[in-house]
């Protein structure tokens, strides 16, 4: 049984903090500490995705976020593309954008200049 929405956005938040030890790690030059923050709240996310909802914008947005730190920019890509699917802008003036500007993010990590064709 799928578990509810606040379920999902407590364990997409938990793994973010996970995340935002990553970027710690980095700023500090810590690259391994980094790389493992990254890789652990990559599974926290890939669990919370798969246990609850994989239909859901937040976590496949923080999952695409996660995976541009690691530098798997192709499923970067196609979690930020498919977040934004989800919740386009006609659906919520707010999300919509936000997601945009985040898949915006992980094509700059992979250079791209905009959506792909």
């Amino acid at each position: 049984m799928p578990e509810p929405a606040d379920a999902m956005t407590r364990k997409t938040f938990h793994s973010l903090t996970v995340g935002v030890k990553g970027l710690v790690a980095r700023i500090r030059g810590d690259e391994p500490a980094a790389r493992d923050a990254f890789t652990n709240a990559r599974n926290e996310l890939e669990q919370t995705v798969a246990s609850i909802n994989p239909t859901t914008h937040q976590a496949l947005c923080a999952l695409g976020v996660v995976d541009a730190a690691l530098g798997n920019k192709e499923d970067a890509i196609r979690e930020g593309e498919r977040a934004v699917e989800l919740m386009p802008v006609s659906k919520s003036a707010i999300e919509g954008p936000m997601l945009i500007a985040i898949s915006g993010r992980h094509l700059c990590v992979d250079g791209r200049q905009g959506p792909r064709n």
